[in-house]
């Protein structure tokens, strides 16, 4: 297997819509996000790794976890967003 595609994407309040409508030019972050996301599928990966700094930690090492979703909620400026997906 070889690695077809690679990225670094910012993330945060600012590219929530329901959070803000453009919060410190989120508007421009949402499309490169949508463009990031369209190239990743041109390049038709098999497996799709995402590494943040979100999730189980474990001191010293690094965690490969096997999920079936992806779910959080998120407080900001009085606005609320959950989500609930698979992934």
């Amino acid at each position: 297997m070889s690695l077809v595609f690679a990225g670094i994407a910012p993330h945060g309040f600012p590219i929530i819509p329901a959070l803000s409508d453009d919060a410190e030019g989120g508007l421009a972050t949402r499309e490169a996000m949508f463009e990031l996301g369209k190239r990743c599928a041109a390049a038709r990966p098999d497996v799709i790794v995402v590494a943040g700094p979100h999730g189980v930690r474990v001191d010293g090492a690094i965690c490969l976890a096997d999920v079936s979703r992806g779910a959080g909620i998120l407080h900001w400026q009085g606005r609320t967003v959950e989500m609930n997906v698979p992934v």
